[in-house]
Parts: structure tokens; C-alpha cells; sequence
């Protein structure tokens, strides 16, 4: 169901996704860069890399990352429970 948690992803709950400007080259791709915090800790900060330049429809769709409208070129994951 939309907005549930996928199976595998629960310590990824409620995490926040904010863009920045930064950019960055990650194999030949221009990429783009957010932020990602946790509720337990948002002091801190997490960084993911995207790109716009890999034709993919709703890359992230069945990931913590669904916002993000790329496809992750640097990111991570936490499974299970802490």
C-alpha cells in the first residue's frame, strides 16, 4: 500500500530527505546530492548522490528513497532493527 514501509526496510522509518545544490561526478554521471537524517538522531546527516541522466521510470519506488526522482548512485540501507 502507498506510504507503508517495504518488507526489509523498517529501521529506514521515518526518515527525511532534504535536496541540497551540491553536485558531484560519479562515473561519468552528473549527480546530485540529499541529505538524509533519522528521527532517533537528525543532528546526524546521511548523504546520498543522484542522477537525472539514467532514463528510469520510479527508480526508488520500492525503496526508503521513493522520493527522490533519479536513480541513487552513492546511497545506503539499514535493515532490520537497531
Amino acid at each position: 500500500m502507498p506510504g507503508e514501509s517495504h518488507p526489509g526496510f523498517d529501521a529506514m522509518s521515518g526518515i527525511e530527505i532534504r535536496k541540497t545544490n551540491r553536485t558531484e561526478v560519479i562515473c561519468g554521471f552528473n549527480c546530485k546530492n540529499a541529505e538524509v537524517t533519522f528521527p532517533s538522531d537528525r543532528k546526524k546527516v546521511y548523504q546520498i548522490w543522484y542522477t537525472n541522466e539514467i532514463n528510469v521510470r520510479n527508480p526508488n519506488n520500492a525503496t526508503p528513497f521513493s522520493e527522490i526522482d533519479g536513480v541513487l548512485m552513492s546511497f545506503f540501507f539499514f535493515t532490520g532493527y537497531n
